[in-house]
């Protein structure tokens, strides 16, 4: 039995039989903690950008955009799964949802991260490349998704059929779901009822990401403001 103490926590360790100590001398829970991927590696790896990842707290996103509150609350709160935020560019609608997914990865979950162009160049190619799955097979699974702007592009109607499956699977799955949107909840009414749409695809989409908590986020392009006072 060879008795040693962890460098870290200099908690005393015992190896059985001839077993040594550890090269680096840390203890099975401090080396598990020096290995646990940081909050912003978490967040890289959920296909957050790096813009985004700067302000991802609460305290973070208010002082980037000159806000006293952050006014989405607490959720998820008992059976919600949809939040819809929506409201003018550049007032913080994504970096608030990139805050609540952080949330969700700080206290161990598993969640994903895409914009809603890079989802419709996805399910494009779904349709270009035999037997090559897309990205939707994760985003179907993930528990917790930020869909930023999936409804501001131009959706053929294969694409408005995919974004229904998707969002249908996940409402039937109750996964947690935020939808970022410049368009007001009237508006995006409006554009599911769009006669370009002939299958309804879209409004049913629509209809789900509308059900849950609806929040408006307003304010000053903030993004602008900087751009014009010189403030990168």
């Amino acid at each position: 039995m060879i008795e040693w103490a962890c460098i870290a926590c200099h908690e005393p360790q015992i190896g059985l039989g001839l077993q040594e100590p550890p090269a680096n001398r840390l203890c099975h829970t401090c080396r598990a903690e020096r290995d646990r991927p940081t909050l912003a590696q978490r967040l890289a790896g959920a296909g957050v950008p790096s813009a985004f990842r700067r302000h991802a707290t609460r305290e973070a996103w208010m002082e980037h955009f000159h806000r006293q509150t952050f006014n989405v609350g607490d959720w998820p709160g008992e059976g919600e799964k949809w939040l819809c935020l929506w409201g003018p560019t550049g007032t913080g609608k994504t970096s608030a949802a990139t805050v609540l997914l952080a949330e969700h990865l700080a206290r161990g979950g598993r969640g994903l991260w895409i914009d809603g162009m890079t989802l419709l160049d996805e399910l494009a190619r779904e349709m270009d490349v035999d037997g090559e799955r897309t990205i939707l097979p994760r985003l179907l699974r993930t528990p917790f998704l930020v869909l930023d702007e999936p409804f501001s592009g131009y959706l053929t109607d294969y694409a408005a059929g995919r974004m229904l499956l998707l969002i249908r699977r996940r409402d039937q799955d109750d996964a947690r779901t935020i939808v970022t949107s410049q368009f007001d909840p009237e508006a995006l009414l409006r554009l599911g009822a769009s006669p370009k749409y002939p299958t309804g695809s879209l409004g049913a989409a629509v209809s789900r990401a509308l059900s849950g908590r609806v929040v408006q986020i307003d304010g000053l392009d903030e993004r602008l403001a900087r751009a014009v006072g010189g403030d990168a």
